[in-house]
């Protein structure tokens, strides 16, 4: 990536926070919830819920869904009561034609006896989502970037920055995935808005 493009989204990130605060990082179309006999996130593959979901469109009926703390389970597994444990994110892709959904969950090491994360932060730190979105062939997710404090803090845990996933093989299956990760900034002193939204064009 560019230098003028790599500053570009940056700006487009601090930009969307002022806006997000006031309540104009909200897209005007977004896409809907998928549909569901047995609720819009059924528990399946393994998948037993999760917090902070966020959804990109991705075009042809289909959008991703990125979320936090994910419970897990076995394969076959139906309710909350048979979760295992979690990890710090997954996502899933939903396919929609009409009134009709499906949705498919993926993590790392999915249904193995190492399960893990999506997307991983380095050293013992871990990601949690933001908001992402298409540009010029690349999906862009932004990635809070969080890390434990010991007995510091109410909840033991704090922001240490957020990066920016980039994936340019993402129609393909997520487990061939290849993304590189792009630093945004460093510290909790400040976190990005949640809500991105690409300009029309690169500035120059």
């Amino acid at each position: 990536m560019k230098l003028r493009e790599r500053v570009f989204l940056l700006v487009v990130l601090c930009l969307s926070s002022v806006l997000y605060s006031c309540g104009g990082g909200v897209s005007s179309n977004p896409p809907p919830p998928p549909p569901s006999s047995s609720g819009y996130f059924p528990y399946q593959q393994g998948w037993l819920g999760a917090d902070g979901a966020y959804s990109v469109p991705l075009g042809d009926g289909q959008s991703l869904w990125i979320f936090g703390d994910t419970f897990i389970g076995p394969s076959t597994a139906t309710s909350r009561a048979q979760a295992m444990g979690f990890i710090r994110n997954s996502i899933a892709i939903s396919t929609c034609s009409k009134q009709s959904c499906t949705l498919q969950y993926y993590s790392s090491g999915m249904n193995t006896s190492a399960p893990g994360p999506v997307f991983s932060a380095p050293n013992s730190d871990w990601f949690w989502p933001m908001d992402g979105f298409v540009y010029n062939g690349t999906l862009y997710l932004a990635l809070m970037q969080m890390q434990t404090t010991g007995s510091r803090g109410a909840f033991g845990f704090a922001s240490s920055g957020a990066q920016m996933a980039s994936i340019n093989n993402y129609t393909g299956p997520p487990s061939a995935w290849s993304v590189t990760y792009q630093r945004l900034n460093t510290g909790g002193g400040a976190v990005p808005g949640a809500s991105l939204r690409p300009a029309t064009s690169p500035t120059t």
